[in-house]
C-alpha cells in the first residue's frame, strides 16, 4: 500500500505539571498542569500552552512558537481542548518521549478530574477514549487509547528499532538518548535544585525546559525517521500503526494477506 507520508499529522507533545508532592501519579492526577508544548508535522511553528507570561523572544529553541497563555489551568485546558478538537488540528499520530505512559494520561485523567469523562473523551475525535491497565516492567502502568489518533512513542520506536545502530543503551532517558542521537541536551536546571523551584523562580526557562523536550523528539525524527519506517512496515503489513511495535500481528497479517491473494482459506 502506497502512503503520502506528508498527508499524515503527527504530533509531538510534552507536559510539565506541578511537583510540589512528589512525581505526578497519572492515576490520581492531583497536581496542576503548568504548560503544555507539541509541534504539529502540518505546522512550521511549535505550540505552547502556559499559565504564566513567556517572551517568544528569548527562547532557547530556533523554531517559531506561538503563545496561548492563561490566567488559569482550567481556562488553559478548555483552550487546548478547542484547538486539539478542531478538525485540522487533530494529528493522526500522537508521539513523545514517554508520552504514553505518562503525557497522554495524565492529560486524560486531569481532564476527567476537573470537566468529567463526558469533555475529556473530546479529545478522541470519535468522542471514544479507553483506559487499559497493563503491567510494565513489574508496575502496573495505564494506557488511554485515543479512539482515532495512534499512539507512537518515540522512546518505544527508539528502543524497538535502532538496537543495530546505537545497540543498548545504559540509559533511556531523553537527555542521554539527545545527547546520543544529536550530541544535544536537554535544558539544566541545576541551579535551582528541582523543577518545583524551576517553575516558581524562572518560568522562562521552565517553559524553555518543555519546548525544547518537544524540539528534540522532533529532531529524532528528522533524523531516523522512525515514525516513518513505523508507517512504512504498517502498509507492507496491513496493520494499525501500533502494531509495528510488536512482531506476531504483523506477521499473521503478512501471511493472511499473502493467502487470500492465492485464494487460500486459513
Amino acid at each position: 500500500i502506497h502512503f503520502q507520508r506528508d498527508l499524515l499529522q503527527v504530533c509531538s507533545i510534552d507536559i510539565e505539571t506541578r511537583s510540589d508532592d512528589g512525581f505526578p501519579d497519572i492515576n490520581n492526577p492531583t497536581q496542576q498542569i503548568l504548560a503544555i508544548g507539541l509541534k504539529n508535522s502540518a505546522e512550521d511553528c511549535f505550540h505552547l500552552w502556559c499559565v504564566k507570561p513567556f517572551d517568544p523572544a528569548n527562547k532557547v529553541i530556533s523554531g517559531r512558537v506561538e503563545v496561548h497563555q492563561f490566567i488559569d489551568e482550567e481556562s488553559m485546558l478548555r483552550d487546548f481542548l478547542n484547538w486539539w478538537s478542531t478538525p485540522a488540528n487533530t494529528p493522526d499520530i500522537i508521539t513523545g518521549w514517554n508520552s504514553r505512559l505518562f503525557d497522554v494520561p495524565y492529560i486524560y485523567n486531569r481532564f476527567v478530574r476537573l470537566f468529567g469523562a463526558d469533555v475529556a473523551n473530546n479529545l478522541s475525535p470519535w468522542g471514544i477514549c479507553k483506559s487499559e491497565s497493563f503491567n510494565y516492567k513489574g508496575r502496573q502502568s495505564t494506557f488511554i487509547d485515543l479512539i482515532g489518533i495512534a499512539q507512537l512513542d518515540y522512546l518505544d520506536l527508539f528502543q524497538k528499532f535502532t538496537t543495530h545502530t546505537y545497540g543498548n543503551q545504559e540509559s533511556y532517558k531523553l537527555n542521554h538518548i539527545a545527547h546520543v542521537v544529536l550530541d544535544d541536551a536537554k535544558v539544566s536546571y541545576e541551579e535551582y535544585g528541582s523543577l518545583a523551584q524551576l517553575y516558581e523562580q524562572n518560568f522562562q526557562k521552565f517553559v524553555d525546559y518543555n519546548i525544547k523536550d518537544v524540539e528534540i523528539v522532533n529532531r529524532f525524527e528528522d533524523k531516523l525517521g522512525l515514525i516513518t519506517l513505523a508507517l512504512t512496515l504498517a502498509y507492507i503489513g496491513g496493520v494499525n500503526y501500533n502494531d509495528t511495535l510488536g512482531t506476531t500481528a504483523i506477521w499473521d497479517s503478512i501471511i493472511y494477506r499473502d493467502l487470500a491473494r492465492k485464494a487460500i482459506a486459513v
